[in-house]
């Protein structure tokens, strides 16, 4: 029997799942639907429901005025009938959006910035950003370069008085007489050049779980897949599941220490054995090293100290306050930093001109005061919540990812909403549900406050929720 058709879709019939209220599943999508008549459940609504999001989130469907499920006749079955949902169709073709892009999900991190912007004083423990100011010596040198008039183009690859620091600094570093270095519109940008410039459709990435949210969506975009390895639940990397991962389409692992979300740091053994195995394999090696900076109990150690091919992303955003500044550098092998240049050409076109101005200041400075200031919070926010969460990771960064004490992921952040507290569902960077994280890139006070209500709500699960074990 027909459920539903919708100009552009497939009629969807009825199937074996149940379910109490198809209602309840459409109203957050559709808000006015209504219902009438025996809508008991024999109902493919698992299908309409992610169709009809789906459309709508493409902007081909819109609902205004609700809809209802009609019986075919009084007393008959729910499936007997029809669901009718009131629809129009919009300007736009569902066949103009390309097909990856409907493997490509809206963040789950901008959603609860959204949301945060609707509630007066929410704590906000969301975001993954540095909380201070970026320093009024970036400030001045980036408004004298608009006032001079450097606001045009600059050369593809970078300015040469930040492509001189940053190279030297790489040489001392490493030492690799074929390791070059050119400036990237952001570390995201950088990272798209690297797996557009490595990837051929069907190729395999390797990432680790749980990983930060735009590695999964950048190699669909690039036409490869992802292939998960677990670190749970210690956050660890173990050699022999990188082995076991690896099949005839791997074509990069893609790893970062400090990490992000669990703000886990990778010991030297592992990041050699990373190393190793991908020259091994002759594997592409991405370090995205974007927090780098803030390691607070063991030196900082990069793949490229034992893989001289080893592609490095990093940039200002985090150490220097940069975020809205997109500002970052890349550097490996000439040969594929030509080929990324090359690409960026016909892309980003170079980094924002006045901005690697402000660059050549940001890299004099010394900011190792916030890092003592972020070891602090850490270890306060570690000794608040240590007797009611497992902890493992937050060695770096600026992040700690702690296992739910009762429920999943996104019923636990949802409580926690409704107690004004913002934090992130470890679902928005894992398959599992088990996790949130929280970042500790706040004053003392909201941290403090975050803390009280984090162990209220672990103290005190919902009626009818038991303690995680």
């Amino acid at each position: 029997m027909t459920l539903l058709s919708v100009p552009g879709v497939t009629q969807i019939t009825s199937g074996s799942n149940s379910a109490n209220s198809v209602v309840a599943h459409l109203e957050p999508v559709f808000p006015g639907i209504k219902r009438t008549g025996g809508f008991c459940a024999q109902l493919a609504f698992h299908t309409v429901f992610h169709i009809l999001r789906r459309l709508k989130a493409a902007g081909t469907l819109r609902v205004p005025s609700g809809g209802e499920y009609v019986p075919s006749s009084p007393g008959t079955s729910a499936h007997d009938g029809e669901l009718n949902i009131k629809t129009e169709e919009i300007s736009v073709s569902e066949k103009w959006i390309a097909d990856r892009m409907h493997r490509i999900d809206a963040s789950g991190i901008r959603k609860v910035f959204d949301l945060a912007a609707t509630m007066e004083r929410p704590i906000n423990l969301s975001i993954g950003q540095p909380h201070f100011d970026t320093p009024q010596p970036i400030k001045d040198a980036l408004c004298k370069a608009v006032q001079e008039g450097r606001n045009a183009y600059s050369q593809t690859q970078g300015i040469a008085p930040l492509l001189k620091q940053l190279q030297s600094d790489v040489d001392q570093r490493y030492g690799h007489s074929d390791r070059k270095v050119f400036v990237t519109s952001g570390t995201s940008g950088g990272l798209m050049l690297a797996l557009c410039t490595l990837l051929n459709p069907g190729d395999e990435v390797i990432v680790f779980d749980p990983w930060f949210v735009m590695y999964k969506h950048l190699t669909t975009l690039a036409g490869g897949n992802v292939v998960q390895v677990s670190t749970y639940p210690d956050f660890r990397i173990r050699p022999e599941a990188v082995r076991a991962a690896i099949t005839p389409r791997t074509k990069v692992i893609l790893f970062n220490s400090p990490g992000n979300p669990t703000g886990a740091v990778a010991s030297e053994s592992e990041v050699r054995a990373l190393a190793e195995i991908a020259a091994e394999h002759n594997i592409a090696l991405i370090s995205d090293e974007i927090y780098r900076a803030f390691c607070y109990d063991h030196p900082f150690r990069s793949p490229a100290e034992w893989n001289d091919r080893t592609i490095v992303i990093d940039g200002f955003s985090k150490s220097h306050s940069m975020t809205g500044l997109r500002l970052g550098f890349l550097h490996g092998p000439q040969y594929l930093i030509q080929q990324m240049t090359k690409l960026q050409q016909f892309t980003f076109v170079c980094a924002p001109h006045p901005v690697q101005w402000a660059g050549v200041t940001a890299w004099e400075l010394d900011l190792t005061s916030n890092l003592e200031d972020y070891r602090r919070k850490r270890d306060m926010m570690v000794g608040l919540l240590k007797d009611d969460y497992e902890i493992h990771g937050g060695q770096g960064a600026f992040y700690l990812f702690l296992k739910t004490p009762w429920g999943t992921g996104t019923e636990f952040v949802t409580e926690a909403i409704r107690n004004n507290l913002l934090i992130i569902p470890g679902n928005v960077f894992s398959p599992s549900d088990t996790h949130f994280r929280l970042s500790f890139a706040a004053e003392d006070g909201m941290l403090r406050e975050g803390a009280e209500i984090l162990c209220r709500l672990a103290r005190n699960p919902p009626k009818g929720m038991t303690r995680n074990t």
